[in-house]
């Protein structure tokens, strides 16, 4: 896994608003080209104006994904079971990672989470589909996502390579539930940035070397040329 390099990352947050809460949405980052917003038939909270938006925001900074999450939350959005908080990231060396990769992170995801339903449930849901991947017998942990993609093409698992083959070169991880608050939500990022730090040392990374519960606010990730 080395020479594998974290240019930057994004959220995906679904979820449900109220008028209030998109018009100070869309009056704070109408002008901001690292944010978008869209709409997901898949998802339904009961009791919002606006009850399925997709929420998407990037950045090679942590401080400004943390700040985004913080001041989504604090415009009162709501999720529930039909939601998913899905995470983007962007990088180089990507033809450095396997198969074992996701099976590494869905393990460490099922010891970390132990106990928690809402998340362990999120394994056997329909847009993160664990079971599935495990029907793909034959794959040994070094096969390469370039031959992973000519057997599991489908999108909808724990961890989505099918993006590394457009221009941004992503990935993306969709374990993760709905969630209650800014702070569980931050939470589960600090966790995966420091997971998938055990699995990639990459030193020379600057999105890997700040300390994960200490940053300082004016530490950057890699930035993106």
């Amino acid at each position: 896994m080395n020479g594998i390099k974290i240019i930057s990352m994004g959220v995906e947050i679904e979820c449900g608003m109220s008028d209030i809460a998109f018009r100070q949405l869309q009056k704070d980052f109408s002008d901001e080209k690292r944010f978008s917003l869209g709409r997901d038939r898949s998802v339904f909270v009961d009791g919002t104006t606006y009850c399925d938006f997709e929420i998407r925001f990037w950045s090679n900074r942590m401080k400004d994904i943390y700040d985004f999450i913080r001041y989504i939350w604090s415009l009162g959005i709501k999720q529930n079971v039909t939601c998913g908080n899905h995470v983007h990231i962007h990088v180089t060396g990507w033809e450095l990672l396997t198969w074992d990769f996701q099976q590494y992170l869905v393990n460490r995801y099922i010891e970390h989470f132990r106990g928690i339903e809402k998340y362990l449930s999120r394994l056997t849901n329909r847009y993160c589909n664990y079971l599935d991947c495990l029907m793909n017998k034959g794959l040994s942990a070094n096969v390469t996502i370039e031959q992973l993609r000519s057997c599991t093409h489908q999108r909808y698992r724990p961890v989505n390579f099918c993006p590394i083959y457009r221009p941004e070169k992503t990935f993306e991880i969709r374990l993760f539930p709905y969630f209650a608050s800014s702070t569980e939500h931050i939470r589960a990022i600090q966790w995966l940035r420091k997971t998938i730090k055990e699995f990639t040392p990459t030193p020379e990374d600057h999105f890997y070397n700040f300390p994960l519960q200490k940053q300082k606010d004016t530490e950057a990730i890699t930035i993106l040329q």
